[in-house]
């Protein structure tokens, strides 16, 4: 599963990004930088699956892919060979990973998995006369939302005991058995811990690591299946309440756009900020990747993005360097990252 993960990751770039920029992507590394890759190679699905990677074994598994004839690496990049687009082909993953969905559940499926957790483990020991128990769960967000929670619906425990195990059962009999079993599994309750994903790797007879991804696409498919679903699954949908975010932004990205939105210039903003222009730059470009509604003609004319994007076409690269001569240095790379990023059309994801 990793390697499927790792393949269609390089494939997507296409050598047009350094093998660190895959690695900080899938770890979820919150730069603009990483951030703008993320949206224009279309791999924002993949951003933080794998937080817990560590470089060597990155290293070791791009090695491996290397001597196995599927990417060929030059200069620091990599691309996918013919023997691994076969692969990617063939590969039983491919539609199940559009579950995924990184960039946005960053944050959230940590979270609802734990609000599903410290409820089963309350709810059941509660039901089941025991109120003497340690939670499983210490973040203290995911605490203050349960207690509150509680207090709405501690005197129907049993209605929401079993309302949940009906919503539950019916997502989890859509998805295979091991990755359902992987997700009930981890859950502690009644009696029952919950099992560490080492002990599901045993269990299973897979590698951590595809454990961790197995037991994310699930989590991410179940956010999707609420957010598409929620009249259908009501008591579900009161745990992903405050989860969804198609907007996300890094905290520094953020200052600078509400300063934007106030009318401020790019000096101006970088002069109240203490930043310099360029970082300001990275920031209008993630807020222009982030947001559709992003005001263009305050910084290019359509005309403009239409000759940038069209030259960008006619060489099938998005190297602004390349797209830049082209173009006889007439825009800056600021102007060039920009329209890249607001024009993003079907083109650019053709080449992936």
């Amino acid at each position: 599963m990793f390697e499927h993960l790792l393949l269609a990751s390089i494939h997507k770039i296409n050598g047009e990004r350094s093998l660190p920029a895959v690695y900080h992507l899938l770890t979820g590394k919150r730069s603009s930088q990483t951030l703008q890759d993320a949206r224009i190679f279309d791999l924002a699905g993949f951003f933080g699956l794998c937080k817990s990677l560590v470089k060597e074994d990155f290293n070791r598994a791009i090695m491996e892919l290397n001597e196995n004839g599927k990417i060929q690496i030059r200069e620091g990049a990599a691309t996918v060979k013919e023997k691994g687009i076969a692969c990617l082909s063939k590969s039983a993953y491919k539609e199940p990973f559009e579950q995924f969905n990184g960039l946005v559940y960053d944050r959230s499926a940590d979270l609802i998995y734990q609000r599903l957790t410290i409820f089963v483990q309350t709810a059941t020991n509660i039901y089941s006369g025991n109120k003497f128990f340690i939670p499983v769960i210490e973040n203290e967000q995911t605490l203050l939302w349960f207690k509150s929670f509680y207090r709405k619906h501690n005197q129907e425990l049993k209605k929401w005991i079993d309302a949940l195990y009906e919503e539950l059962s019916a997502f989890l009999q859509k998805i295979p058995d091991m990755d359902a079993g992987i997700f009930v599994d981890r859950l502690t309750g009644y009696s029952r811990i919950g099992l560490s994903m080492e002990q599901l790797a045993v269990k299973y007879q897979i590698e951590k690591l595809d454990v961790h991804l197995r037991w994310l696409l699930t989590v991410h498919a179940l956010l999707n299946h609420i957010a598409d679903n929620q009249d259908k699954y009501p008591y579900l949908s009161v745990f992903a309440d405050g989860l969804f975010n198609d907007f996300f932004l890094t905290d520094s990205a953020k200052k600078t756009y509400e300063l934007l939105q106030k009318g401020y210039s790019i000096p101006a903003v970088a002069k109240i900020r203490k930043l310099k222009e360029n970082t300001i730059h990275d920031h209008i470009v993630e807020v222009a990747y982030a947001s559709p509604q992003f005001p263009l003609e305050r910084f290019l004319t359509n005309k403009e993005v239409e000759e940038i994007v069209g030259m960008a076409k006619k060489l099938n690269t998005r190297r602004l360097k390349e797209i830049q001569l082209a173009l006889d240095n007439k825009y800056k790379y600021f102007q060039l990252r920009l329209a890249l990023a607001v024009k993003r059309s079907d083109w650019l994801k053709e080449q992936v």
